[in-house]
Formats: C-alpha cells, structure tokens, sequence
C-alpha cells in the first residue's frame, strides 16, 4: 500500500535511535537551521505552534487581535488563544489560499497586534501586500507561517525574510523532520534574547521527552514499513493509534501536554541528518509534483516552480467516493484540513471576515496526494485519478 505521507528516514535516523546524543545537538541544529535559512536566528521549539506562543509572550501581547487565515491548521489559532489573546479569521483567495487582501485590510482594527501570512500547499503570499502591510501598519507585527514551505520564495525573493519572525513545523509529514518539533528564525537580535527569556521562565528540558521520541521514531520505522503499512492503517482508520497521530482537537482549545519541554538532543540530531539529506528529499519531492502538476485533469492547487512543499492537493467534489476508491487500489490520500476555522466549536462567534466563503468549499474538497512515492508511482496515481473523475 501506499500511505498518504512517509518520511525521507534511513539507517543514520534509525541508528541515532540507540545513540547517545549530546546535548549541543539542539544548539548545533539551530545554527544550522537559520544558515540554511539564511537568517541569523534560529530557536527551537517543541511543536511549530509554540514558536508562535514564544513570539506573543516575548512580545507581551496579551489581549489583543492576532489576525489569520480561515482556512489553516487550528493549531495556530489554539497557540494565539492560549497565549491569552483572541484568533481573527479572514477568508482566503481561489486562487493561492492566501488571506483575501480587500478583507484582510478591513479586518484590522486598533486591536490589532499581529498578522499571520501563511504559505499553504506551494502556494506563497504575496510578498507586495505583506509590504504594503508593513509600510502602513509598522505596529503590527508580521509572522510568516512556513510550516508548508520550507525553501518558499515569491517574486525570487526568500518568505521567511519578509516579516519580524517565520515559524516552521517539523512534524514526521515534512519534508525536513526532528520527529516532532518547530523552529523560529528571525534577524532580530533583541527578538532573540526576548524570545530566549521567555525559554528560560516558560520552557525546560525533559530526560523523558529523548526517550519518548526515539520509542516514537521506532515505531514510525515500523509503521511506515511497505510490507505493514497495510496493518498501520486498519489501525488508523479505526482509531487504535489516535494517542500517537491525534496530536489537536478541533472541538476544544488546547495544546499538548508536552509543548513547554524543550527540543531534545535526540530530536535535534536527526533534524541535523534531515538537513544534510534536504537536496535529495527535494529533488523527489520536486520529480513527483511535476508529474502531478502536468498529468492530473483535476482541479489542483498549483505549486510554484522549484518549490518543496510538505502535501500535494487537489479539489474533489465526491471526497469521500474518491478517497474510498484510492483506497480500494492500495492507495492511500489524506484530507488534511478538512476544516474551516470559524465554522469550528471553538471559533463559532469569532471575528470573521468572510468573501466568498471559500475557506468552506476548500475544506470540503481538499485532498492531499502522497508525494513519498517513484515516479512510476505518481504516474500511476495520475492515471487512476483522472480515470475515477471521468467516469
């Protein structure tokens, strides 16, 4: 079968696994993280979602409006609201999933703290109207959400230089994974020491969190194994592993247990190994979506030449019907996403500055491709596609 994502893993992540990791793997990885960035900064975090929690609180930003897309992870939407503030909404484009500009601007008011502008599935915000934002709002704080675009560019120019900080994820569905884990960069200096105060008072390190991970990476070995995977997604599909891959609950406000313990050494070295490895992962990644981007006669939404992204997505009325059929071919597809954040529990009352309601159509038709396969594969992929939406 193939799974929806797999990890680039091999034997220098699975022999990390029973290695002793010193404890400069976390500072080694930060380093390295913002030179491949090209940024002076780097700070790590346990999930993606807290280095967005760090920022407001090195900030002091309690009480105020952070505004976002409406459609994106809850998770970003849960960090904004557990650190005291209050989630904004505002619909997205067609045509690049990026927040609607005439709608964004209206939703700005003088409670306005910070805007988050997110790169979804390939496709980069427009680096004029983030301009235009900071030419006319120097108070608003800008954060490039890059949890999907890792290397993004837009008008040739590098996203996550475009805004006070960028946020990345690091989960096992990216392209560059720690096991868990997110990372901050910025050029800020006095951000940084801010950003690290709060790491001191907020944040600690865990003997348990080391361990934890590698019994996790494991089982991800295992998991992901060709010959099990069968197995792995009987299990998910009805729910048995929901405590190891259930990591947010769209019906309540919350984050992991474990989001105040530091990056651990161990996440920190096979960050390191997936760093060294990015140009190969790239390279196939990059071989698949072109495949996808010339062969499938579905609506898609288009990925920026020479960009890696974490999920590849088309747009399928007959979700359902589809991903059953994929399925009955040993193909598994994902619908990640599959959410509006204002239509939520939590966010039903929240701000909303809605156009078209596209945020809801995306979210109902949303479907990710695996890009962890061959060529032949995605080939394939292309051709059951196209011949289960003619028929």
């Amino acid at each position: 079968m193939i799974p929806r994502f797999r990890p680039n893993l091999g034997w220098g992540e699975f022999k990390k696994i029973f290695s002793l990791t010193p404890k400069s793997e976390v500072q080694d990885f930060e380093e390295e993280f913002s030179a491949f960035m090209g940024q002076k900064y780097a700070r790590s975090f346990s999930y993606g979602r807290m280095a967005l929690y760090a920022f407001l609180k090195a900030h002091q930003i309690e009480k105020k409006e952070i505004i976002l897309p409406a459609y994106t992870c809850i998770v970003m939407a849960h960090a904004i609201e557990e650190s005291g503030n209050h989630s904004v909404f505002v619909d997205v484009r067609k045509e690049d999933l990026s927040m609607d500009f005439e709608l964004l601007k209206k939703a700005i008011s003088k409670e306005t703290a910070a805007i988050v502008f997110t790169s979804l599935y390939g496709a980069p915000v427009n680096l004029g109207e983030v301009q235009f934002i900071k030419e006319h709002y120097p108070h608003i704080k800008i954060i490039q959400d890059c949890t999907h675009l890792l290397n993004g560019k837009s008008q040739g120019k590098t996203i996550a230089h475009f805004g006070d900080m960028a946020l990345f994820g690091l989960g096992l569905s990216k392209p560059v994974t720690s096991v868990f884990g997110g990372m901050l960069t910025t050029n800020d200096a006095e951000l940084i020491k801010q950003i690290d105060s709060v790491k001191t008072h907020l944040f600690s390190d865990s003997v348990g969190r080391g361990l934890f991970k590698r019994v996790y990476l494991f089982l991800a070995f295992v998991a992901f194994w060709k010959p099990f995977y069968s197995v792995t997604n009987f299990l998910e599909r009805y729910g048995f592993i929901d405590y190891f891959v259930k990591l947010f609950d769209v019906n309540k406000i919350e984050i992991p247990k474990d989001s105040f313990q530091n990056l651990s050494s161990f996440e920190a070295s096979i960050g390191r190994l997936q760093l060294e490895k990015f140009a190969e992962t790239a390279e196939s990644i990059q071989a698949v979506t072109g495949i996808y981007q010339q062969g499938l006669k579905v609506p898609k939404i288009d990925v920026t030449e020479g960009i890696v992204v974490s999920h590849y997505n088309i747009l399928i009325k007959n979700r359902e019907s589809y991903m059953e059929s994929m399925l009955s071919h040993g193909i598994q597809v994902g619908d990640m996403y599959n959410y509006s954040l204002p239509e939520l529990k939590p966010y039903q009352g929240h701000k909303y500055l809605s156009g078209h309601n596209y945020s809801q159509n995306v979210a109902r038709e949303i479907v990710n491709l695996p890009l962890c396969v061959s060529e032949s594969e995605a080939r394939r992929i292309v051709e059951l596609t196209n011949k289960l939406l003619q028929s």
